[in-house]
């Protein structure tokens, strides 16, 4: 892909991401400058403020460009700016190589509101700011929680794999520029959407209609392949951002991870191998929405992509007495015994087991929460030999969870 159409598609993703969220986007180099001409209007009046000073400016400045993702780090971040406002960024990774990143701010987390409005007094003074008008503005600053953040590291993260895996698609010639204006029409006209930012949910109809359309439009130009791509794509979407339970069935789970790893296979042409099997008599068993899918993504980017070999994962899931076991398996980089201790004990920092906005220790915590002790969690690793991934968890088959 050109430089100047991925410029392009980045202008139109950030236009509409700012009209449908009220929160600005940036995309930024490998080298940590603004891909995009600097835009004052799509920032919050706050920053405005804090960026139209003398003194604040060069401060914002900084700390976008030290939010972007270092190339040879390509893991998701989340950061905090010099007055104490959130920003997520995603790597855009090709060919295991970090060429962009797109980062979103800047947010207020609600458990930190009181202590940024109260440490905004002594950062006017610092940056020669009227301290009520900047008090003022940061009462405005719009207010999320957790979930509002994992859910924008979630979007970000599909929206950065769709623009690798086309890039990654054009370098090999598979699709043609017309194929590419009609995919990107998604972004383009999610502004028409009504996104429900805070429930996680995008308007069904427009979307899945447009990547439908899209898939359409690729089989009849005989391009197969593309329109599985779509198809898959728009089934990750529909759950993503259509989900209202906290829990789901096994069966669920397992059909989301068969279109994640089948996207996956199409990135990694020839270099990927999976397999997936549930058996039947645990299809219905109640697991906590998205619980294996951030587990498969850590297999995929930290166990196979630094290989130079081809990789493999297996997930499966069977019963064994009155517990289900799911195993995730691959053959992967590995790791030490020391590694895998101090993830069992959430020592790792989160920005190091973190992908799509929810890391092992995340998961964790939403397993703890479901099946309280009911349940086991095991890794067995070594360098070089891969990492197998284990689960035992209560049968149960009703939604619920613990009442199921």
């Amino acid at each position: 892909m050109s430089q100047l159409n991925i410029v392009k598609m980045m202008e139109k993703v950030n236009q509409t991401f700012v009209s449908v969220t009220g929160h600005s986007i940036s995309f930024m180099d490998s080298e940590g400058r603004s891909v995009l001409p600097f835009n004052l209007s799509i920032f919050s009046e706050f920053c405005k403020y804090v960026i139209n000073s003398e003194k604040g400016g060069p401060k914002c400045m900084e700390c976008n460009n030290l939010a972007g993702v270092a190339e040879e780090e390509l893991m998701p971040r989340i950061s905090q700016c010099y007055l104490g406002l959130t920003m997520v960024t995603i790597p855009i990774v090709v060919n295991g190589k970090c060429n962009y990143s797109v980062t979103c701010g800047q947010m207020l987390m609600a458990d930190e509101k009181n202590k940024f409005l109260a440490a905004l007094p002594l950062k006017a003074k610092e940056l020669e700011l009227d301290a009520e008008k900047l008090i003022a503005y940061g009462k405005k600053v719009k207010v999320v929680n957790e979930q509002d953040v994992a859910t924008t590291m979630m979007f970000l993260s599909l929206l950065a794999e769709y623009i690798s895996i086309t890039e990654t698609q054009l370098e090999m010639g598979e699709l043609q520029a017309k194929q590419l204006t009609d995919k990107i029409k998604l972004e383009k006209n999610l502004r028409e959407t009504q996104f429900r930012f805070l429930q996680a949910q995008i308007s069904p109809h427009f979307l899945f209609n447009t990547l439908n359309l899209v898939a359409r439009v690729a089989l009849k130009e005989k391009a197969e392949q593309t329109a599985d791509l779509i198809y898959n794509l728009s089934d990750l979407l529909r759950r993503s951002y259509t989900t209202s339970n906290s829990s789901c069935t096994l069966g669920e789970e397992f059909h989301h991870l068969e279109s994640y790893l089948k996207i996956q296979r199409m990135r990694y042409i020839g270099q990927l191998e999976t397999e997936i099997w549930l058996e039947k008599a645990v299809e219905d068993t109640v697991i906590p929405v998205f619980s294996l899918q951030p587990l498969v993504e850590n297999a995929v980017i930290h166990g196979l992509e630094p290989l130079p070999r081809k990789g493999y994962i297996n997930v499966s899931a069977v019963r064994d007495g009155d517990e289900v076991v799911v195993k995730i398996i691959d053959n992967g980089a590995g790791m030490n015994q020391a590694k895998v201790d101090q993830i069992l004990n959430g020592q790792v920092e989160p920005s190091r087991v973190q992908t799509s906005g929810m890391g092992i220790k995340n998961v964790k915590a939403r397993l703890d929460l479901f099946f309280g002790n009911r349940y086991r969690f095991g890794i067995k690793s070594r360098p070089q030999q891969g990492t197998e991934v284990t689960l035992c968890l209560p049968i149960n088959l009703g939604r619920g969870g613990q009442n199921g």
